[in-house]
C-alpha cells in the first residue's frame, strides 16, 4: 500500500481518507467552500501528523550516531558531497549498507540484502507494508547526512538534485516499488568521486498468503529467486557474496540475508586472481603510469590477492614490498618469462606501461568460474569500457 503521507495535494487526500458514499453526499450538500475546507483540514492534520513522525525518526538517527563524515563539500554537479580519507568504491558501498541498516534497526524495521542482478551495488528487501516507516526514517537519516533519492522501478531518469530530507524529493515515493539511495562521496584530494552509479537500493517485498506456504514476494527478478517462504531464517554472508566487485579478504563485517540467498552466484570465482604490472622507463613519467595502475588496482579490482611489480629497470624509492604487493627486479624482456615469477597465482592480470583499471571490475570479467579465461572475439571498445 502506497504511504498516505507522501500525496502533496489536499485533494488527493480528501479522496483517499473520506469514502465514496460520503463524499457524493458531500459535493450535493455541502457548499464548495465547505468541501475545500474539510479538504485542507485534512491535509493539514496529516501534515502536522507527519512533522511529529519525522521528528521521531530524526531523533532516533541521531540517538544512533549516524551521519558523521570528516567534512562536506559541494560536488562537480553542485550537489552536496562528503569527504572520507581512504575513500574506495568498495569502501564506499560499505558506508552506504551501514548507514541504511542501522537507520532501519534504529526504527525496529526488518530487512535483509537481496542478491540483485545488478550488483555493483548492495539491495536491501522490506515489506511493502512497513513503507511509510521506511520512508520517514530515510528521509531523517537524509536530512542528517545530506544525500538524494530516486525511483528505480519505476524508473526517474532525472537526476535527483534535491536532498532527500526534503519533501519534494519524495514525491514518487508512493508508486515505487523500488528506491535508490545515493550519497555523493570523495577523499580529500577530490579526484574520486561516487556518484549516481553507486548507492544502495531498497526493494518493497510483498506478503502472499494466498498461497498453501506464506511467500514474500520481490518487485523485480534477483539472481536467486522472487518469491521465498515468510519465515526463512537470516543468516550472515560476506559482501563479496552479494556484490562481485567486492574484496573477498576485506576485514568487513558481514551483513544478513535470507538462507534461500546463500547461495554459489553463476559468476562466482573462487580462486585468487593476481595483477603482474610491468615497469620499464625509470623517468618521472613512468613512475606516474605505474602510481596510476597501482593506484586503479586497489579502487577498482580490490579482489586482486596479490600485485606483483615486474621491474625491468631500477624501481622508484617510494616502492618497496608490503601486504599484497610484491616488487621484482628483472631484465628487459621479462615480459616472456612471467610464469617463472615466484608465488605467482595460475590466474592474473597483467597491465603493461601505461595500462590502468578505468572502472569497476569483477574477476568474471577475465575468467570463467571454472578457471578458463573469458573469450573474446576483438579489442576493448569505448563503449565497453564505460559501460556498467
Amino acid at each position: 500500500m502506497s504511504d498516505p503521507t507522501s500525496m502533496n495535494s489536499a485533494v488527493q487526500v480528501y479522496k483517499r481518507f473520506v469514502p465514496d458514499p460520503l463524499r457524493a453526499a458531500a459535493a450535493t450538500t455541502l457548499p464548495d467552500g465547505m468541501r475545500r475546507s474539510v479538504k485542507r483540514s485534512v491535509a493539514q492534520t496529516l501534515r502536522r501528523r507527519e512533522a511529529r513522525l519525522h521528528q521521531r525518526a530524526l531523533r532516533r538517527v541521531r540517538r544512533a550516531g549516524l551521519g558523521r563524515s570528516e567534512r562536506r563539500t559541494p560536488a562537480p554537479d553542485g550537489r552536496v558531497g562528503h569527504v572520507h580519507t581512504g575513500l574506495t568504491i568498495d569502501l564506499a558501498r560499505r558506508f552506504d549498507h551501514d548507514l541504511v541498516t542501522r537507520a532501519l534497526d534504529s526504527a525496529g524495521i526488518c530487512w535483509f540484502a537481496v542478491p540483485a542482478l545488478d550488483d555493483r551495488r548492495i539491495c536491501l528487501a522490506v515489506e511493502s507494508r512497513d513503507k511509510g516507516a521506511v520512508r520517514r526514517v530515510l528521509r531523517a537519516l537524509l536530512e542528517e547526512h545530506t544525500g538524494y533519492v530516486t525511483s528505480v522501478s519505476p524508473a526517474q531518469p532525472d537526476t535527483p538534485e534535491e536532498p532527500g530530507s526534503h519533501v519534494k524529493a519524495w514525491k514518487h515515493y508512493a508508486k515505487a516499488r523500488v528506491v535508490r539511495l545515493v550519497w555523493l562521496r570523495t577523499e580529500p584530494t577530490e579526484n574520486l568521486w561516487t556518484s549516481d552509479d553507486q548507492g544502495i537500493e531498497i526493494e518493497f517485498w510483498t506478503r502472499n498468503t494466498n498461497l498453501p506456504t506464506e511467500r514474500l514476494i520481490g518487485p523485480r527478478p534477483n539472481r536467486v529467486q522472487r518469491a521465498v517462504p515468510s519465515d526463512a531464517p537470516g543468516v550472515e554472508i560476506g559482501f563479496d557474496r552479494l556484490c562481485g566487485y567486492s574484496d573477498a579478504d576485506a576485514a568487513l563485517e558481514p551483513t544478513v540475508t535470507l538462507e534461500t540467498f546463500d547461495v554459489v552466484r553463476l559468476d562466482e570465482v573462487d580462486f585468487p586472481v593476481d595483477a603482474v604490472v610491468l615497469f620499464e622507463h625509470a623517468t618521472s613519467w613512468g613512475e606516474e603510469l605505474l602510481r596510476a595502475a597501482l593506484r586503479s588496482l586497489y579502487q577498482y579490482a580490490p579482489w586482486t590477492a596479490t600485485v606483483h611489480v615486474v621491474a625491468q629497470t631500477a624501481p622508484p624509492a617510494w616502492l618497496s614490498d608490503a601486504e599484497g604487493l610484491n616488487v621484482v627486479g628483472a631484465r628487459p624482456g621479462a615480459e616472456a618469462l612471467l610464469h617463472q615469477l615466484p608465488h605467482l597465482a595460475p590466474h592474473f592480470l597483467l597491465l603493461r606501461p601505461g595500462a590502468v583499471v578505468g572502472r569497476p571490475v569483477r574477476p568474471f570479467d577475465y575468467f570463467m568460474p571454472g578457471g578458463a579465461a573469458r573469450p573474446r572475439r576483438g579489442r576493448w571498445t569505448a563503449e565497453e569500457s564505460t559501460a556498467p
